[in-house]
């Protein structure tokens, strides 16, 4: 066997480990959560990052985008439909430098300040566990499920299964803050990237939906757009405001899509 062949072999074998991997975690939570009413509309929104708490500038990458007030007018007008959002706040955690800790414990409480509101704002609201949350925040929901109108309806923030997107993020962020406090401006990568970055998540994503057709299946994660077999809402600090509105059962892409 040559090494090529080696490679290729050993790369396919992990692909398979991480499949295997979602598959499992998606089993898990199907027979572990609770499976609830399907509400008759939902607003499905991801990835908006805002807040970061960087060490620096406090890099807001919602503001940055430009989009906040677009964000604002579309939260206000969908105050009688059930929300489910993830990655609301782009929280950094210290994980190398402890003199971060003051301003991180300040920024705990001023986003539960921030959810708090939100949570009063409409009839109800679902928050998903994301892969820049910190510690003090892991009391969200790791999934969303709905079954009514004859459909049955899974929603995840789709980190999971890909190590560097799963764990190896924080290496990333740590990264982007010390460049932040150098002065070295950090947005030229991760916000603007190619969706080809994404190219080992979107495929385990894609198997997910492919091998359970029976559920109607929403993604964030990658900030890009997307009905592909799954439903991905995009991210407005790509300066592009898209989501789902999904009424009794019927799933609609609105914004700039």
């Amino acid at each position: 066997m040559t090494e090529t062949t080696t490679e290729t072999d050993l790369g396919e074998r992990l692909r398979l480990m991480e499949k295997a991997n979602l598959q499992e975690w998606f089993d898990h939570q199907i027979a572990t959560l609770p499976h609830l009413p399907m509400p008759n509309k939902v607003l499905r929104l991801t990835d908006l990052h805002a807040g970061d708490g960087g060490i620096g500038k406090h890099i807001d990458p919602l503001k940055c985008s430009g989009m906040e007030s677009a964000i604002l007018d579309l939260l206000d007008s969908h105050q009688d439909y059930t929300w489910v959002l993830d990655e609301v706040w782009d929280v950094w955690r210290s994980y190398f430098l402890k003199a971060c800790e003051n301003a991180h414990q300040k920024l705990c409480g001023r986003i539960e300040k921030q959810r708090q509101r939100i949570h009063r704002a409409v009839p109800m609201c679902y928050e998903l566990i994301s892969n820049h949350v910190m510690d003090e925040l892991s009391f969200l929901l790791p999934a969303a499920i709905f079954e009514g109108f004859n459909k049955k309806f899974f929603f995840y923030h789709g980190h999971i299964g890909d190590w560097p997107n799963d764990e190896g993020w924080k290496i990333g962020r740590a990264m982007v803050r010390m460049a932040d406090e150098l002065g070295i401006d950090p947005h030229s990568s991760p916000h603007a990237s190619s969706i080809d970055r994404h190219a080992t998540v979107r495929s385990l994503m894609l198997d997910l939906a492919y091998n359970n057709t029976d559920w109607e299946i929403f993604t964030g994660h990658t900030h890009f757009y997307e009905e592909r077999g799954y439903y991905n809402s995009g991210s407005p600090i790509t300066g592009k405001l898209t989501y789902f509105e999904i009424i009794e059962g019927e799933i609609q892409g609105k914004g700039d899509v």
